[in-house]
């Protein structure tokens, strides 16, 4: 979502994460990821990891952001 407030367009990586999601909108996926949280996040997690992969730099800032707020949680 940032990478479409800034381009004015959704990313490759963005358009992934709708399609896996049977998203039509980011304004359908927040409402879906409101309401049932569980079902969204572990969709979105592969299609990070393989943009990450491929070296997409918005996919990597995801993971590092998430592995900074995670780790003192398993701590």
């Amino acid at each position: 979502m940032k990478e479409r407030e800034k381009l004015g367009t959704d990313s490759i990586l963005g358009m992934k994460i709708l399609e896996q999601l049977d998203c039509a909108s980011w304004a359908e996926l927040q409402q879906r990821a409101a309401l049932q949280p569980d079902s969204v996040f572990p969709s979105v997690f592969p299609v990070v990891a393989a943009a990450a992969d491929a070296e997409d730099p918005a996919a990597r800032e995801i993971l590092r952001q998430s592995s900074k707020r995670i780790i003192p949680l398993v701590a």
